[in-house]
């Protein structure tokens, strides 16, 4: 009996669905499952639904969200762009790289970056695209090409494929030469043109108000002005003499001075005398007292004696001392020897021990031994132990002999010679 609720049609409708028997009651098959001979089976693992049989899909299940195409949810086949295939599986490409088959190969790059075999390597500074390290093809703002990416300096803009210069009063401009950013030292940004300060302002926010001020002025904070320091300051951060961060120099050879005609103290080499800085006495390199000859300390080869700078003797190479009432070289000057300095023999140039205890000779005489011995007549200059001439006196030649001859005998010994040869 039909029961009253349900139409003919209802009941056709039930009839004709693919039913499934399971544990001993009848249910429909799911969404993934196909009907087919009395039973449901499963659908391909890539189906979302089939008709009829395992592989007859008319829904597919998606892929992974960087798989293009795949053979199931965990084996891709095809990766988007920036991915690559992996083991069935999609990895990223690293940052630089837009695509690649490896880790570590890239077959194209991000903006920022070009290729170079199978890596990316970063464009030149002011590219956003290149294709090498030397071509770029298109600029960051504030760049223009010119085979590479190239920059204005200060105080000019971008001019088509060049640089011009901005306004005289901009220290950087754009787009045109009026059109400023910012301005110079004494001027204001003032709707992208710049205007003067109020005087004294080296920095200023707008005509009246003052932000630093020029060297030589300080701040007042209350009134945003630029008042100047009182002399003798260069700069100062309040008001009068005692807040001076920096001063007018002195007059030379002033040291330290009051006002520029009052002077304390003198630079080493003048002392002062009541009035004005006057130059110390010679050999002194600083003095004091009212006198130019109260030294205090000595130029090198001189030596102090109380107040007085005198030169050190001769014998003494450079610089000697005044100890216990005597003179003392610090070292000797060529010619003289020992803790004394006493001189040498004429003939030595150097000596050690004793005056005739040679260690070189004047020009004239070679050292035999510990001797200068006198060279031959007409030698000017001679070997050393041998004695043998080096040089001669004016119309005299050196010999075969080693000896000076003169210019006629010189060419008749030559002649000779051949003609024995």
């Amino acid at each position: 009996m039909i029961p009253p609720a349900l139409t003919v049609q209802t009941i056709v409708i039930i009839a004709n669905q693919e039913l499934n028997i399971v544990n001993g009651q009848c249910e429909a098959c799911t969404s993934t499952q196909y009907y087919s001979s009395g039973h449901c089976y499963d659908c391909s693992t890539t189906c979302k639904s089939c008709l009829n049989s395992v592989s007859n899909c008319n829904q597919c299940l998606p892929c992974a969200s960087q798989c293009v195409e795949c053979e199931s949810s965990s084996q891709c086949t095809i990766c988007i762009p920036g991915y690559w295939l992996n083991n069935s599986t999609c990895t990223k490409c690293n940052d630089k790289c837009t695509t690649c088959t490896s880790e570590t190969t890239c077959s194209s790059c991000t903006d920022g970056y070009y290729i170079d075999g199978t890596s990316c390597q970063t464009c030149p500074t002011g590219c956003t695209k290149c294709n090498s390290a030397s071509e770029c093809t298109s600029c960051q703002s504030n760049y223009y090409l010119d085979g590479t990416c190239k920059q204005c300096s200060p105080g000019s803009f971008i001019s088509g494929n060049g640089c011009s210069d901005c306004n005289s009063l901009c220290a950087t401009c754009e787009t045109s030469a009026t059109n400023c950013l910012s301005c110079l030292s004494k001027y204001f940004l003032n709707n992208n043109s710049c205007s003067q300060c109020i005087n004294h302002c080296d920095t200023c926010e707008s005509e009246n108000v003052c932000s630093t001020c020029l060297v030589g002025y300080y701040y007042i904070d209350s009134s945003k002005t630029c008042e100047a320091c009182q002399s003798p300051c260069t700069q100062c951060s309040v008001s009068g003499n005692t807040n001076c961060s920096s001063c007018h120099a002195c007059n030379s050879p002033c040291l330290n001075c009051l006002n520029a005609s009052t002077c304390e103290t003198c630079v080493n080499g003048h002392y002062f005398d009541g009035a004005q800085c006057q130059l110390c006495a010679q050999g002194c390199t600083a003095c004091s007292g009212s006198l130019s000859s109260q030294c205090s300390t000595c130029n090198e080869s001189y030596y102090l004696e109380g107040t007085t700078c005198k030169i050190c003797p001769q014998q003494c190479q450079s610089t000697c001392q005044f100890l216990n009432g005597s003179v003392k070289c610090d070292s000797c000057a060529s010619g003289y020897f020992g803790d004394a300095c006493d001189q040498c023999s004429m003939t030595c140039k150097t000596c050690i021990d004793t005056s005739i205890k040679c260690t070189s000779c004047n020009i004239g005489y070679y050292l035999n031994g510990e001797t200068c011995t006198e060279c031959a007549t007409h030698c000017v200059t001679c070997a050393d132990t041998t004695g043998y001439c080096l040089s001669c006196e004016g119309q005299y030649l050196v010999d075969e002999f080693n000896k000076c001859a003169s210019n006629l005998s010189f060419l008749s010994n030559t002649i000779l010679l051949k003609l024995y040869l």
